[in-house]
Formats: structure tokens, sequence, C-alpha cells
């Protein structure tokens, strides 16, 4: 993995052990230690804020050929051992295209977790799956009057507002989108047709039972004494 900078990432601990490969066998280790005929094997790999960032997945070796501790050194997948039928590669977000922000950095808003993209390989590369994330893109609902409630007067929340799934067959993408109100609460979930599947509503009730959702909504909760949480459901088109 990539060399620990305490200055950048000052709550990962320099002797931070991680797991590198997983073996499940399909019989009791041989004499002397060793594993004998590993039914299945995954490696790991993981970037310098021990975020995991790679994933190998191997079927019936008899053996891997190096040793855990030398794979993924300084970042790198090229030493892996050969083999594996399987390959999920993710990245972390670093600047927010939407916003310009670096979320990776102590002093800002520091948010160095977030997944940007998901990829999945076979054998010999080729592309099966990919995901990708996106954040903070749309502005947010405003609220008013809410009890203990500090705004931190930036754009930057880390709110997950679009996931778009490849589709093979077109080689294009899907996305689903969500909105958010200044509070953090989720809006409305937009479907990859840009219906909106789901509205929530967040009314205050705290006397009689009242439907603050409307006509054709579903209430998801108790209205007495708390929030009305509604959701709309889209059911034709």
């Amino acid at each position: 993995m990539p060399n620990y900078n305490p200055t950048l990432f000052p709550e990962i601990p320099a002797n931070n052990p991680r797991i590198t490969q997983a073996n499940t066998t399909l019989s009791l280790p041989a004499a002397g230690g060793g594993l004998t005929n590993p039914m299945s094997s995954e490696v790991y790999c993981y970037d310098a804020l021990a975020n995991r960032t790679d994933v190998f997945e191997y079927g019936y070796e008899a053996a891997l050929a190096a040793a855990p501790g030398s794979y993924c050194a300084n970042g790198s997948t090229t030493d892996v051992p050969t083999g594996w039928l399987r390959h999920t590669h993710r990245t972390l977000l670093g600047v927010n295209p939407a916003t310009g922000v670096d979320y990776r950095l102590t002093a800002g808003v520091y948010l160095p977790r977030l997944p940007q993209e998901e990829r999945t390989d076979a054998a010999g590369n080729a592309q099966i799956a990919r995901t990708q994330y996106f954040y903070d893109e749309a502005a947010l609902t405003p609220r008013s009057n809410a009890s203990g409630w500090s705004d931190p007067g930036r754009a930057s929340r880390g709110n997950l507002t679009r996931i778009s799934r490849w589709l093979d067959t077109t080689n294009t993408y899907l996305d689903t989108r969500h909105t958010y109100d200044t509070l953090g609460n989720a809006v409305d979930d937009i479907d990859a047709r840009s219906y909106t599947a789901a509205h929530y509503d967040y009314s205050d009730c705290f006397g009689p039972d009242v439907n603050h959702c409307g006509t054709g909504a579903t209430t998801l909760g108790s209205n007495s004494g708390r929030l009305d949480t509604c959701r709309r459901i889209r059911t034709t088109g």
C-alpha cells in the first residue's frame, strides 16, 4: 500500500494491519503450516487511507505465487499473482467535479472515503460491470426553524446525488438521482426514466393526526407527535 503520511492522514496509525489475502480451503492445513488445495482465494489492495481499493478473486488455485506481504506495493496492482478470474477496482473521490473542492483535505470538507467509481473486470480485463457515484450536484431544498441545527455554510456535504450504472448492451449509463434538503434529508428519488419515483415530506405534525402527504401518497410512519415522512410512488408510465 502507499506510504503512510501522518500529516495528510492523521487518523490512520502507522502500524495498522490490513488483510491482504483470504483463502477458503477444501482441506485442513498441511504439515508445516502450509495450505493445500485452496478452493478459492482473494487478494486485497489498499490506499494510504486504509480504504480497500482492489479485490482480486481466484478459483481452485493450488497456491498463489507470492507472499501476501508483497502484494500491492506502493499502491500498484501489477505485482498480484496472475490467474485471477475477477478484479474489482474502486476509486475514491478527490476533487469533486460538481463543486471543485478536494474532499480529502483535512483543513476543508474532509470526506476522504466517498466512492467515485467501481469497476469489475473478468479475466483478460474485459469489463463486466461499472458504477459511478456523484455528489452535491443539485441545489438543496431550504428548511427553516430547525431545532438544534447549525448550517455548515457550504455546498460540499457529501450527499449522493447521482448513481450511474453501465449498460453493456448499449455502452451507455443509466442514472438514478436523489435530491436533499439543507438538513441532509432525502427529498426526491428520481429513476432512470426521469420519473420521480418517491418524494419525502417532513412537515411538522405535533397535534391531531393530519395527512400532510397529500392525495396518492403513502405515509411512512406515525404523524402523531413527530415528523411525517411521505412517499409517492409512480405505478404507471
